[in-house]
């Protein structure tokens, strides 16, 4: 059966950023930036404009120029959003001098859209923008003590009720205190109902009682761009104390981009955006991704990448038509992603480059393109159980080791002297319509002892190792019921 994820297409469930003149304020470059904003969030304009909400949002709409910040610019409060009158952010540019930070978000709903943050060269290690929406963030948060968790459910995950949970809501966070529990934010483990959500914890007494407050992230940004100035080596473009959410549309970042810390998630929605600096998309952080990600670029060393070991890949990643340079997605780290048409320098896609840093691979990949020791190959540890379907990979070092992976239409060339193609650890591997290049004596399959292995229709230069034994040769003919799925799924 195929691990394919199924998602909603990038062309669905984007809405149009939307504008309305009769709750926004024209901005100019003369004009107190930081000001306008104050007065525009204050209460004072609700008599005007109504009180804000998700429904009823404000605007500071820039016109064309440079903006020079006499300090951080402090988005502070939900529902009040920055954008420009050009569709081209390069026209409106928005800087700080005597600041480390151009601009800190620290509500959790903003919308941003069509102008650039740019750092300065006066100070050291800067950054144009910068998310603090996590913990101690001072957005709005929703409280709902309608209903406690009782000491009768010790040993249970938490279950929260609230009377108020927007069914289209995402809620990434669910805040615990009170009781036995640490206090803090936990991650979401499922929304069981509208009203209803199951959170990864448990009670440890019987006598404890949790009450309940839930974050939602809904910020927005649309064709931004977040500059260093051209200096890359200290400058930081985007960054997060806290997971990366929301939805993010044709950005552009320098520097240091879209990081994460050890812990931090790079979640969201993420289309036709780019950072080319070297690792940038959660590189060299040791954080987790597991947004969604669609004809997204990164440099070398990204989207989990380093020089060593990189970040996990969770299950509910998602990348489409992306492309980054050498040891990208998931060095050396565990990968359980979705992937389609995406391409990676040498070792990505659970690229193993040291013993110290094993990957493990059980993801789904299709027309997927790299080279070197990638999808956890390279190493008799690293582990690859995911499915490939249409993947090239050249220039392979070592063999890759399959434990209860399925391999479809896949085309594999080592390039290292006297090396098998694929060694498989258990007999539950399946191959059907593969090209596999082994080199010298190695084989196109081999194991280090007698095991069994699924392959039909495969074209290989140096044929089976003794120790494998092929279920489907002879008068074997290829079924979908021999493969374990349906015939359909491998025509």
């Amino acid at each position: 059966m195929s691990n394919e994820k199924t998602y909603v297409p990038p062309a669905r469930g984007v809405k149009p950023f939307h504008l309305d003149m009769g709750n926004s304020v024209v901005v100019g470059p003369d004009d107190d930036l930081a000001a306008k904003y104050d007065w525009l969030k204050s209460s004072d304009r609700d008599t005007a404009m109504g009180s804000l909400s998700l429904e009823n949002r404000r605007c500071i709409v820039l016109v064309p120029g440079r903006y020079e910040l006499s300090a951080t610019l402090i988005l502070d409060t939900e529902f009040v959003d920055i954008c420009s009158l050009s569709s081209n952010p390069a026209d409106v540019v928005v800087t700080c001098s005597a600041e480390q930070i151009r601009i800190k978000q620290t509500a959790f709903d903003v919308h941003l859209s069509n102008f650039t943050t740019e750092t300065s060269t006066a100070m050291g290690t800067n950054m144009g923008f910068r998310l603090e929406t996590g913990n101690g963030g001072s957005g709005a948060t929703t409280t709902n003590a309608t209903s406690t968790v009782a000491g009768t459910n010790v040993g249970k995950d938490l279950v929260g009720r609230y009377d108020s949970i927007n069914p289209d809501d995402i809620y990434d966070e669910v805040y615990l205190s009170a009781g036995s529990v640490v206090e803090g934010w936990y991650t979401v483990d499922t929304v069981v109902s509208d009203d209803e959500i199951t959170v990864v914890e448990t009670l440890a007494d019987s006598s404890a009682d949790v009450d309940f407050r839930t974050i939602s992230h809904r910020s927005e940004y649309r064709n931004m761009r977040f500059s260093t100035a051209g200096l890359v080596s200290t400058k930081i473009g985007v960054d997060s104390t806290y997971h990366y959410s929301g939805l993010w549309i044709n950005c552009w970042a320098e520097g240091r981009a879209w990081q994460c810390s050890s812990g931090m998630h790079l979640r969201g929605r993420y289309y036709d955006c780019e950072a080319m600096r070297q690792q940038c998309w959660c590189g060299d952080t040791g954080g987790t991704i597991s947004g969604q990600f669609y004809r997204c670029r990164g440099g070398d060393w990204a989207f989990g990448g380093c020089t060593s070991f990189g970040s996990d890949i969770s299950s509910d990643a998602v990348f489409e038509d992306c492309t980054a340079g050498i040891q990208s997605f998931g060095l050396g780290k565990t990968v359980a992603g979705t992937f389609k048409r995406c391409v990676g320098g040498a070792n990505s896609f659970a690229g193993f480059t040291s013993a110290i840093y094993l990957p493990t691979f059980s993801g789904y990949a299709e027309d997927c393109i790299s080279s070197g020791d990638c999808f956890a190959g390279g190493h008799a540890s690293a582990v690859n159980s995911g499915e490939m379907v249409r993947c090239t990979i050249t220039d392979m070092s070592e063999a890759m080791y399959l434990t209860g992976a399925f391999l479809r239409h896949c085309r594999l060339v080592i390039s290292g002297t006297n090396k098998d193609c694929i060694n498989i650890v258990d007999s539950n591997s399946k191959l059907y319509n593969c090209t596999l290049v082994a080199n010298g004596s190695g084989k196109a399959i081999d194991a280090g002892s007698s095991l069994n292995v699924v392959a039909a229709h495969c074209r290989s230069n140096l044929g089976v190792g003794a120790n494998v034994t092929n279920l489907l040769t002879g008068s074997n003919v290829l079924t979908g019921a021999a493969m374990g799925i349906e015939d359909s799924d491998i025509s």
